[in-house]
């Protein structure tokens, strides 16, 4: 909680997404046990990154009355996505390495954290200063 207070939940997102992309990558690609645990570490150290910046997206840039709604559809998505995810890795997994599999997802990590570069150059705006920003 410390970090998140210092950090804008846009560059939170961005190191979640990074050294998210990395530990997959590494975790796929080696043979020594502690090196891959190391790197599930740091991969689960890193989910909280992501889910308390996006908690603070969506906190700073919903509507007060929306806020229940949108944390209420996420759930349902990210489950959704989730067995999506699981049925089309059964599948691929017949037709690729497991490496490449573990790559691919490293690679989607790195997507994430290209499309957040343009939201990088925008300042945080509490939700006090935005009310105040727009009374004047």
């Amino acid at each position: 909680m410390g970090i998140s207070k210092k950090m804008t939940p846009q560059s939170m997102l961005m190191v979640g997404f990074v050294t998210s992309s990395i530990s997959v990558a590494v975790l796929g690609s080696v043979n020594v046990i502690w090196i891959a645990f190391m790197a599930q570490l740091i991969f689960g150290l890193m989910v909280p990154f992501i889910h308390i910046a996006c908690n603070t997206l969506i906190l700073n840039h919903a509507e007060e009355a929306f806020v229940g709604r949108v944390n209420g559809i996420l759930n349902p998505l990210f489950m959704g996505a989730v067995v999506i995810n699981m049925s089309l890795v059964g599948v691929l997994k017949d037709q690729l390495p497991l490496t490449a599999l573990y790559l691919i997802a490293s690679g989607l990590f790195a997507l994430g954290a290209l499309s957040m570069l343009p939201l990088l150059r925008f300042k945080q705006i509490r939700p006090v200063q935005a009310a105040e920003w727009t009374h004047h």
